[in-house]
């Protein structure tokens, strides 16, 4: 792709403010627990300074999460199922596990495809480039991970994360009725297609 200039943001590592309390780091972060507690008793870090995510809206998330067991809301975070998003053209977003993360952890998933180009919205709106993947657990039907392609693929993530924390299956998914023509179809098609067949595949 022709271009002038690129820009690498990848290596980051925390700045936190000067000060006499001295944190313990890991990987030039400040090292925190599974409640994001610091080595330091009563501080917490969140957001990008503890390298879990560099999304602001898991910051956001990480710190409802803090706020809510200061106050005595005893629940688990898992960072495993929040999207993440790719501003390119078209879009690209991602939840849950990908196929080469599910391989190395030995779990037996099915993939389901459907494509844009199969979609009536997205040809009416020549935006036909991309698909809908859904990763499932084979036996049950659990949704492990979504991956999509779209021109409005960061909107269309947040139906799969629903679907993620829900523990949703791909029965869940085919279930459930779309209104036609949406784009948003897909991820019926999907469900379709992992249970059976796609109907306009």
């Amino acid at each position: 792709v022709p271009c002038e200039l690129i820009v690498n943001a990848r290596h980051r590592k925390a700045n936190p403010l000067s000060s006499d309390i001295e944190f313990e780091m890991e990987n030039d972060y400040i090292k925190v627990d599974e409640n994001f507690q610091t080595s330091t008793n009563g501080i917490y870090a969140i957001g990008d300074v503890n390298g879990k995510s560099h999304f602001a809206h898991i910051a956001s998330a990480e710190g409802l999460f803090v706020v809510n067991r200061l106050n005595g809301v005893d629940e688990k975070l898992d960072l495993s199922k929040f999207p993440m998003n790719m501003y390119s053209q078209p879009e690209a977003a991602q939840i849950g596990h990908t196929e080469s993360q599910l391989k190395e952890m030995g779990v037996d998933y099915k993939i389901s495809e459907f494509p844009l180009s199969a979609n009536g919205k997205a040809i009416t709106e020549n935006a036909g480039e991309g698909f809908i993947r859904i990763l499932s657990e084979n036996k049950y039907g659990e949704v492990l991970g979504v991956q999509i392609i779209a021109n409005n693929a960061t909107d269309m993530i947040n139906e799969a994360a629903a679907y993620m924390q829900l523990e949703s299956t791909v029965y869940d998914i085919a279930k459930t009725v779309h209104t036609h023509p949406t784009i948003s179809e897909v991820f019926m098609e999907a469900g379709f297609e992992a249970v059976d067949h796609a109907i306009h595949k």
